[in-house]
């Protein structure tokens, strides 16, 4: 009996390299594909384990961990909620600012309090500064403070200057403190905006779009430009 053809047996080995490599590259790609599925799948239930321990807001939304610490934690500072059981002389402010000496102030309405890195004080004046709504440092370090019903008061070097009706305001109500580039200070009120000058002198604006109008809060906008915001009530 004869044997196959030489060329038939050489014509079979050729098919069978040939199949070999296709026949591997599936498989090495199979391999692959599982291993991104897995990855894939890997994150998938490690989202989901860490949104099942995540309380939900009143959305249903998880609160998420934010991805920079607002406190500073981790720049080596801490946050230390202050009030009236360590150190403060009340739990409610309504502004904060700083001057260039170091000295913090807080606006109450107990009153204008100073902290000076250890202990808080009541800054007491003879004029009798209460009920403080607003603070404002301006270009030359001078601490203004707004109040709710004894004006406007600036403090420069220990030195207080204060504005009542008898020195022109129309409302002893002051809601925001600003200066313009021209070194000028506004203050929003109950009835419009005052305006100080250089000489301390105070002026009411003149305008009919202002009179009596209730404005809450001023910024300096681009170019030099009072900006305020206005209430009906």
């Amino acid at each position: 009996m004869r044997g196959p053809h030489p060329d038939a047996i050489k014509r079979k080995r050729e098919m069978h390299i040939m199949v070999a490599p296709h026949t591997s590259t599936w498989r090495r790609g199979a391999r692959v594909l599982l291993a991104v599925l897995s990855s894939l799948l890997a994150c998938v239930l490690a989202m989901s384990l860490a949104q099942a321990g995540e309380p939900e807001n009143a959305s249903g939304v998880p609160n998420r961990r934010l991805s920079v610490d607002p406190t500073g934690v981790t720049d080596g500072y801490s946050a230390v909620l202050y009030n009236n059981t360590n150190g403060m002389p009340t739990s409610e402010s309504n502004a904060i600012t700083a001057t260039s000496e170091g000295f913090i102030w807080i606006g109450s309405y107990s009153g204008l309090i100073r902290y000076d890195g250890e202990t808080f004080e009541r800054y007491r004046t003879t004029g009798g500064i209460s009920s403080v709504t607003s603070l404002f440092v301006d270009s030359r370090d001078r601490l203004w403070i707004g109040t709710n019903d004894v004006g406007l008061a600036m403090m420069d070097r220990g030195k207080v200057t204060q504005w009542r009706e008898e020195d022109g305001l129309d409302s002893l109500r002051i809601m925001s403190i600003m200066e313009d580039d021209a070194g000028k200070v506004y203050a929003s009120t109950a009835t419009g905006i005052a305006m100080v000058d250089k000489r301390m002198e105070l002026h009411m604006l003149e305008d009919p779009r202002l009179e009596n109008v209730y404005v809450e809060d001023l910024r300096l906008g681009a170019d030099g430009l009072v900006v305020g915001t206005t209430s009906s009530s």
